[in-house]
């Protein structure tokens, strides 16, 4: 047969342009398939399968990277990166050889190559085995194209070191480690389309055939931004690792942070295969730990709502790719329910179960109880999410609840008693509607109390010399035997109609009336 050997050649400053077809396919797949040419005489069939080279070295180049887009479809940017070296030893279409690149990529960042490639696969350029090395500075993903703009991703990574191979069937990665990523993340909250299931591993879309013995990120910081949200949170010191990584299994991972306000989260399970298209779409299952957790300042609770305190919370969620299940159960200090409200005395525990749409942002709260002491109150309902509003429509009932569990609670929800007042003994019944927005929410429904004394407030004293005329007794309370009325509240304001109250100091009344915003009393 015939050989050819060229011992070396440069070039300088070449212009690449590699672009992917909709079909995955690579306009540099045809090279090295002229021997697949069966119309082409002998000679020039084996002329460049034994062509070898000793040393190919190209300095200063140019390569830019893009896709095709599919009929009807909107194109994609093209990316390029410069300074572009290259340099390949005992060159061969049959046989590996040893090869080394850099680049500098858009952003400022660096990237070394290091590895064996070959022999070029007949067929498809694209499917040439390699194992490599890669080292990477500096990288901001989103101008060097790794992420879409539309994914809500920026920022940098300090480092990335990845040891992968390629057989031309599947890329295995046996290690990858991004160090100090520093990223920040936008949270639409808006519903989306259902994202199709993962693809079939296919040799033309590499990543789709990904398996991993072991990923990690070390030291990362995160940023989560909302619409609305005054404040980011940033979650410091993440530290993730994902082991046995597979294209059509789930897989095993960890991971830690430090959290806003001088928490800490940790977290363990299985997640996967991954939805390249939406990432929200990937199964998992996983239990999640986070002490000290900040309500107000986390990004865990709507920016909108208005509620604070410091919860430690244990999470298990489980999620097919479409509806997430969760049960979670809290310990929560200096609760603050209410904007007008103030911080709880009392710890509030929760345990709820829920369940979301992850595509359309549609909930229901199956059961959430909250426990006050020996107070119990459940509540039930659904939720949507869209954007920086929460919308709600749930149902708050409490059975003969006990006031003195209750009574240091009422400030978190907004109630304040006459100054220097306190409820002392009774129960509280009511079934409320809550509905409209989390930050605004409407709530209604009846409410009676029993048997309760209003200690420190002595209503016959604040008659007056009506109390004499009326023969009304003061003392140093006021007992109260039943109120109930029919209540609503809506933004700040408080209508109550139905009002019925039994005094036994002063009788029995009936009437409606309303409280302002302010404070101002209107009843009849």
């Amino acid at each position: 047969s015939r050989e050819i050997h060229i011992t070396g050649f440069e070039i300088y400053s070449p212009k690449i342009t590699l672009l992917r077809a909709a079909n995955d396919t690579w306009n540099y797949s045809t090279i090295g398939s002229a021997q697949q040419n069966t119309g082409a005489n002998k000679e020039s069939s084996t002329l460049i399968p034994n062509l070898t080279v000793g040393h190919v070295t190209i300095s200063d180049g140019q390569l830019t990277v893009g896709s095709l887009p599919a009929p009807g479809m909107a194109a994609t940017p093209r990316r390029t990166y410069d300074r572009l070296t290259l340099e390949a030893k005992d060159f061969s279409f049959q046989k590996s050889f040893p090869f080394t690149a850099s680049a500098h990529l858009p952003g400022d960042g660096a990237v070394s190559l290091k590895g064996n490639a070959g022999p070029i696969d007949p067929h498809d350029a694209s499917l040439t085995p390699f194992d490599a090395h890669l080292e990477a500075k500096h990288i901001d993903p989103l101008a060097a194209g790794f992420v879409d703009s539309t994914s809500g991703v920026t920022g940098t990574f300090e480092a990335i070191d990845v040891q992968a191979t390629w057989n031309g069937q599947q890329l295995h990665v046996v290690n990858l480690v991004v160090d100090t990523p520093k990223l920040t993340l936008v949270r639409e909250n808006k519903p989306t389309t259902v994202a199709p299931p993962p693809p079939a591993p296919n040799s033309n879309n590499m990543l789709s055939t990904l398996t991993a013995d072991h990923l990690q990120i070390k030291n990362g910081a995160i940023t989560i931004t909302s619409p609305g949200q005054a404040i980011s949170p940033v979650y410091q010191q993440l530290n993730a690792e994902v082991t046995n990584v597979s294209p059509t299994a789930a897989s095993p991972f960890k991971l830690s942070a430090q959290i806003p306000g001088g928490g800490s989260v940790t977290g363990d399970g299985t997640a996967g295969p991954l939805n390249q298209a939406s990432a929200i779409a990937t199964p998992l299952n996983a239990h999640i730990a986070i002490s000290h957790l900040d309500l107000a300042t986390s990004g865990v609770v709507a920016p909108d709502a208005g509620i604070s305190g410091i919860a430690n919370l244990d999470l298990k969620a489980l999620s097919d790719g479409k509806n997430l299940n969760a049960n979670a159960s809290a310990n929560i200090q200096g609760l603050r329910v209410a904007k007008n409200g103030s911080p709880s005395p009392k710890p509030v525990l929760l345990q709820l179960t829920a369940s979301q749409n992850v595509q359309a942002l549609t909930g229901q709260l199956q059961n959430a109880v909250i426990t006050i002491g020996k107070a119990i109150t459940n509540v039930a309902g659904t939720y949507q999410t869209s954007g920086a509003t929460t919308t709600l429509d749930l149902k708050v009932n409490a059975k003969a609840a006990s006031i003195d569990e209750l009574e240091a609670f009422l400030p978190s929800v907004g109630v304040h008693l006459p100054s220097g007042s306190r409820l002392q003994g009774g129960t509280l019944t009511t079934n409320l509607n809550v509905t409209g927005s989390a930050a605004a929410p409407i709530i209604s429904g009846p409410v009676r109390i029993d048997n309760t004394n209003l200690a420190g407030f002595d209503l016959g004293s604040k008659l007056g010399p009506l109390s004499s005329l009326a023969g009304i007794k003061s003392g140093s309370g006021t007992a109260i035997q039943s109120l109930s009325a029919n209540v609503a509240v809506n933004g700040g304001n408080v209508r109550t109609d139905n009002v019925s109250a039994v005094v036994p100091s002063i009788g029995s009344a009936t009437g409606a009336g309303t409280i302002s915003a302010a404070g101002a009393l209107n009843y009849n």
